[in-house]
């Protein structure tokens, strides 16, 4: 039996400032931005690299968060 290969998917990460965010990603590691929601109130942006979903920001707060509260949205993995 073939051991499936786990690699890593995408990661989401809340931000306090999407705008700031989105610009900071596509500045520093060229990512593009290939969806963005502002609807209801929940802001996102899903940026990635030739199509491929690279890296989810997610506006969880204005301004900044307190300490207790982590930065990791979530990490998946492909099996």
């Amino acid at each position: 039996m073939t051991t499936p290969q786990l690699a890593t998917g995408h990661i989401g990460l809340n931000v306090s400032d999407l705008s700031r965010s989105v610009d900071f990603y596509r500045s520093a590691l060229g990512f593009e931005q290939l969806a963005a929601s502002t609807d209801d109130g929940r802001k996102w942006a899903f940026l990635g690299t030739g199509g491929t979903l690279v890296l989810t920001l997610w506006q969880q707060s204005e301004g900044a968060f307190a300490t207790a509260t982590p930065g990791l949205h979530h990490l998946s993995f492909q099996v």
